[in-house]
């Protein structure tokens, strides 16, 4: 399979409309994994809550602010980043080399996908990710 778009992440404002509105307007769609990102920024401990919802193969990374700030007071924008499934990613990852955007970050983590994360300029990352396994529920696990 080729290079495609499988998901879009995006901060919102209050994520349990977000989810309804989507699981309503898209029947097809479902939340396929949730959960909190907790980091600490300036000595500060922020959660993050996290949901996407969306098909087995594309879906919309929904996101809060940190700690539910207001919208207006977060410092990060509202779309975050674009994710693209590849083929191979060490030759993507080389291509971009090339190009001279050379600043990425790589998890490895996962037993069946790796990601990088590509900063092209201040507003735009981009998440590369190859799958392992050809499985939906593989591919799709959170839980490791």
């Amino acid at each position: 399979m080729g290079t495609y778009l499988e998901h879009y992440n995006v901060t919102v404002s209050d994520i349990e409309f977000a989810t309804e509105f989507f699981l309503t307007v898209f029947p097809d769609f479902q939340i396929r994994g949730e959960g909190i990102i907790e980091e600490e920024i300036d000595g500060s401990l922020y959660k993050t809550k996290w949901r996407h919802v969306g098909t087995e193969s594309h879906y919309l990374a929904l996101q809060s602010t940190p700690n539910n700030l207001p919208l207006k007071e977060n410092k990060y924008n509202y779309f975050n980043h674009l994710g693209f499934v590849v083929g191979d990613i060490n030759s993507t990852l080389e291509q971009f080399t090339l190009m001279g955007y050379g600043k990425h970050r790589i998890d490895d983590s996962h037993p069946y996908r790796t990601r990088a994360y590509i900063y092209i300029f201040d507003t735009l990352i981009l998440e590369l990710v190859q799958y392992k396994s050809d499985e939906f529920d593989k591919m799709n696990d959170y839980a490791l």
